[in-house]
Protein backbone atom coordinates (compact mmCIF):
# COMPACT_ATOMS: atom_id res chain seq x y z
CA UNK A 1 0.00 0.00 0.00
CA UNK A 2 1.19 3.35 -0.43
CA UNK A 3 0.45 6.85 0.39
CA UNK A 4 1.46 10.71 -0.88
CA UNK A 5 3.89 12.37 0.93
CA UNK A 6 3.33 15.09 2.31
CA UNK A 7 5.69 17.86 0.25
CA UNK A 8 6.55 21.40 1.35
CA UNK A 9 8.78 23.88 -1.20
CA UNK A 10 10.01 26.66 0.62
CA UNK A 11 11.67 28.91 -2.83
CA UNK A 12 13.46 32.37 -1.80
CA UNK A 13 14.95 33.71 -5.10
CA UNK A 14 17.47 36.61 -3.85
CA UNK A 15 16.65 40.55 -4.73
CA UNK A 16 13.62 39.75 -6.60
CA UNK A 17 11.46 42.51 -4.90
CA UNK A 18 7.70 43.11 -5.17
CA UNK A 19 8.25 46.00 -7.27
CA UNK A 20 9.78 43.68 -9.59
CA UNK A 21 6.21 41.26 -9.69
CA UNK A 22 3.41 43.20 -8.49
CA UNK A 23 3.00 44.32 -12.08
CA UNK A 24 3.74 41.09 -13.48
CA UNK A 25 2.56 37.50 -14.68
CA UNK A 26 4.44 34.95 -12.40
CA UNK A 27 3.67 31.44 -11.44
CA UNK A 28 0.04 33.19 -10.76
CA UNK A 29 -1.28 29.87 -10.72
CA UNK A 30 0.59 27.95 -8.50
CA UNK A 31 1.21 31.14 -6.08
CA UNK A 32 -2.28 32.60 -6.73
CA UNK A 33 -2.06 34.05 -2.56
CA UNK A 34 1.18 37.31 -3.14
CA UNK A 35 1.61 40.40 -1.40
CA UNK A 36 4.41 42.68 -0.10
CA UNK A 37 6.38 42.38 2.78
CA UNK A 38 8.42 44.83 4.57
CA UNK A 39 11.89 43.35 5.00
CA UNK A 40 14.40 44.39 8.25
CA UNK A 41 16.98 47.46 7.29
CA UNK A 42 20.00 45.77 6.31
CA UNK A 43 21.62 43.10 3.66
CA UNK A 44 20.57 39.67 3.12
CA UNK A 45 23.37 38.66 5.77
CA UNK A 46 20.33 40.07 8.47
CA UNK A 47 17.43 39.47 6.32
CA UNK A 48 17.96 35.96 5.75
CA UNK A 49 18.37 34.95 9.03
CA UNK A 50 15.92 36.41 10.05
CA UNK A 51 13.01 34.61 7.85
CA UNK A 52 14.89 31.20 8.68
CA UNK A 53 14.47 32.08 12.31
CA UNK A 54 11.67 34.55 12.77
CA UNK A 55 13.46 36.26 15.03
CA UNK A 56 15.18 39.95 14.28
CA UNK A 57 19.10 40.34 13.97
CA UNK A 58 19.37 41.91 18.06
CA UNK A 59 17.91 38.12 18.91
CA UNK A 60 19.90 36.35 16.66
CA UNK A 61 23.12 38.11 16.23
CA UNK A 62 23.37 38.36 12.44
CA UNK A 63 23.11 41.53 11.12
CA UNK A 64 26.24 43.13 9.18
CA UNK A 65 28.74 40.16 8.31
CA UNK A 66 31.22 42.37 9.86
CA UNK A 67 30.37 43.63 13.95
CA UNK A 68 32.80 45.78 15.62
CA UNK A 69 33.96 43.46 18.66
CA UNK A 70 38.09 45.20 19.03
CA UNK A 71 38.12 42.72 22.44
CA UNK A 72 37.17 38.98 20.56
CA UNK A 73 38.56 39.86 17.14
CA UNK A 74 40.63 36.71 15.58
CA UNK A 75 42.52 39.80 13.96
CA UNK A 76 43.72 41.53 16.67
CA UNK A 77 47.34 40.72 15.87
CA UNK A 78 47.35 42.92 13.11
CA UNK A 79 47.15 46.08 14.11
CA UNK A 80 50.77 45.37 14.44
CA UNK A 81 50.76 46.02 10.50
CA UNK A 82 49.19 49.11 11.34
CA UNK A 83 53.02 50.65 10.59
CA UNK A 84 52.69 49.65 6.88
CA UNK A 85 52.01 52.33 4.32
CA UNK A 86 48.39 52.23 3.02
CA UNK A 87 49.12 50.59 -0.46
CA UNK A 88 50.49 47.92 1.03
CA UNK A 89 48.53 46.73 3.62
CA UNK A 90 45.41 47.10 1.69
CA UNK A 91 46.82 45.66 -1.45
CA UNK A 92 45.13 43.03 -3.59
CA UNK A 93 47.36 40.36 -2.88
CA UNK A 94 47.23 40.92 0.51
CA UNK A 95 43.67 40.72 0.81
CA UNK A 96 43.21 37.79 -0.91
CA UNK A 97 45.67 36.43 1.98
CA UNK A 98 43.83 37.79 4.79
CA UNK A 99 40.88 36.00 3.31
CA UNK A 100 42.05 32.59 3.16
CA UNK A 101 44.29 32.69 6.68
CA UNK A 102 40.58 32.97 7.92
CA UNK A 103 39.17 30.74 5.80
CA UNK A 104 41.60 27.88 6.49
CA UNK A 105 43.67 29.15 9.80
CA UNK A 106 40.82 31.29 11.83
CA UNK A 107 37.83 29.67 11.48
CA UNK A 108 35.76 32.25 10.01
CA UNK A 109 34.47 30.08 8.08
CA UNK A 110 34.41 29.66 3.37
CA UNK A 111 32.46 32.41 2.83
CA UNK A 112 34.83 34.92 4.68
CA UNK A 113 35.62 37.96 2.22
CA UNK A 114 38.14 40.41 3.94
CA UNK A 115 35.84 43.39 2.20
CA UNK A 116 36.84 46.13 4.67
CA UNK A 117 40.42 47.59 5.17
CA UNK A 118 42.95 45.45 6.55
CA UNK A 119 43.66 48.43 8.64
CA UNK A 120 40.55 48.22 10.19
CA UNK A 121 40.29 44.41 10.67
CA UNK A 122 41.62 44.44 14.31
CA UNK A 123 38.29 46.31 15.35
CA UNK A 124 35.47 43.50 13.99
CA UNK A 125 34.53 40.20 14.40
CA UNK A 126 32.84 37.89 11.59
CA UNK A 127 29.63 36.76 12.03
CA UNK A 128 29.09 33.86 9.59
CA UNK A 129 31.34 31.31 10.46
CA UNK A 130 29.30 28.29 9.64
CA UNK A 131 27.06 27.81 6.76
CA UNK A 132 23.70 29.65 7.56
CA UNK A 133 21.53 26.83 5.37
CA UNK A 134 22.81 23.87 7.96
CA UNK A 135 21.81 23.48 11.24
CA UNK A 136 23.13 25.07 14.74
CA UNK A 137 24.34 27.70 12.04
CA UNK A 138 22.49 30.92 13.35
CA UNK A 139 24.50 32.24 16.51
CA UNK A 140 21.33 33.62 18.37
CA UNK A 141 18.73 30.97 17.75
CA UNK A 142 17.75 27.77 16.04
CA UNK A 143 16.64 28.08 12.70
CA UNK A 144 13.79 26.09 10.60
CA UNK A 145 16.45 23.38 9.72
CA UNK A 146 17.13 22.72 13.26
CA UNK A 147 13.00 22.14 14.37
CA UNK A 148 13.52 19.68 11.65
CA UNK A 149 16.29 18.28 12.51
CA UNK A 150 14.77 17.91 15.93
CA UNK A 151 11.17 16.72 15.05
CA UNK A 152 13.10 14.09 13.13
CA UNK A 153 11.31 15.92 9.11
CA UNK A 154 13.43 14.88 6.20
CA UNK A 155 14.72 17.69 4.66
CA UNK A 156 16.67 19.06 1.73
CA UNK A 157 18.61 22.77 1.34
CA UNK A 158 20.26 24.15 -1.08
CA UNK A 159 22.43 26.90 -1.94
CA UNK A 160 25.38 28.61 -3.76
CA UNK A 161 27.23 27.04 -1.35
CA UNK A 162 27.03 23.57 -3.62
CA UNK A 163 25.68 24.87 -6.70
CA UNK A 164 24.25 27.08 -9.67
CA UNK A 165 20.63 28.09 -9.45
CA UNK A 166 19.78 25.75 -12.60
CA UNK A 167 22.03 23.08 -11.41
CA UNK A 168 19.97 23.17 -7.52
CA UNK A 169 16.75 23.28 -9.19
CA UNK A 170 18.10 20.21 -11.75
CA UNK A 171 18.82 18.32 -8.33
CA UNK A 172 15.88 19.41 -6.32
CA UNK A 173 13.93 18.06 -8.94
CA UNK A 174 15.20 14.80 -8.69
CA UNK A 175 15.47 14.59 -4.80
CA UNK A 176 11.59 15.44 -5.33
CA UNK A 177 11.51 12.14 -7.19
CA UNK A 178 14.16 9.87 -5.24
CA UNK A 179 14.21 10.66 -1.56
CA UNK A 180 11.91 10.48 1.09
CA UNK A 181 12.59 14.19 2.08
CA UNK A 182 9.32 16.02 2.90
CA UNK A 183 10.73 19.38 3.29
CA UNK A 184 12.45 21.73 0.54
CA UNK A 185 14.31 24.73 0.82
CA UNK A 186 15.75 26.32 -2.44
CA UNK A 187 17.66 29.38 -2.57
CA UNK A 188 18.39 31.08 -5.80
CA UNK A 189 20.90 33.91 -5.42
CA UNK A 190 22.08 34.58 -9.13
CA UNK A 191 19.04 36.98 -9.43
CA UNK A 192 21.26 39.69 -7.12
CA UNK A 193 24.20 40.06 -9.79
CA UNK A 194 21.69 40.11 -12.64
CA UNK A 195 19.66 42.98 -11.64
CA UNK A 196 22.66 44.52 -10.66
CA UNK A 197 23.67 44.77 -14.37
CA UNK A 198 19.93 44.89 -15.74
CA UNK A 199 17.99 47.10 -13.30
CA UNK A 200 16.91 49.25 -15.56
CA UNK A 201 16.13 46.59 -19.10
CA UNK A 202 12.60 45.59 -17.92
CA UNK A 203 12.92 42.63 -21.13
CA UNK A 204 15.79 41.62 -19.83
CA UNK A 205 14.27 40.95 -16.23
CA UNK A 206 10.74 39.80 -18.19
CA UNK A 207 13.18 36.99 -20.05
CA UNK A 208 15.50 36.49 -16.97
CA UNK A 209 11.72 35.80 -14.83
CA UNK A 210 10.20 33.67 -17.68
CA UNK A 211 13.20 30.80 -17.00
CA UNK A 212 12.78 30.84 -13.41
CA UNK A 213 9.06 30.59 -13.64
CA UNK A 214 9.30 27.55 -16.20
CA UNK A 215 12.08 25.88 -14.04
CA UNK A 216 9.86 26.16 -10.82
CA UNK A 217 6.74 25.12 -12.59
CA UNK A 218 8.66 21.98 -13.26
CA UNK A 219 9.04 21.78 -9.67
CA UNK A 220 6.35 22.45 -8.51
CA UNK A 221 4.90 19.73 -10.77
CA UNK A 222 6.80 17.30 -8.90
CA UNK A 223 5.22 17.95 -5.56
CA UNK A 224 1.81 17.14 -7.16
CA UNK A 225 2.41 13.78 -9.34
CA UNK A 226 0.65 11.35 -7.77
CA UNK A 227 4.35 9.08 -8.44
CA UNK A 228 5.33 10.81 -5.00
CA UNK A 229 4.39 8.35 -3.03
CA UNK A 230 6.10 5.57 -0.49
CA UNK A 231 5.26 2.38 1.17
Amino acid sequence: MTAKRPINIVVLIDALGWRYLENRAFLNAELPFRQSLQTILGFSSGAIPTIMTGLPPAKTGHWNLFYYDPKNSPFRWMKFLRILPDFVLDHRIIRRLITELGRRVLGMGPGFECCVSPRLLPLFNWVERKNIYGTDAITGAPSIFDQLRDERVPFRVYSYHEASDAEILKQAESDLRNSDASFFFVYLCEMDMFLHLHCHEPDEIDKKLKWYEASLKDLFLWRKASILTRD
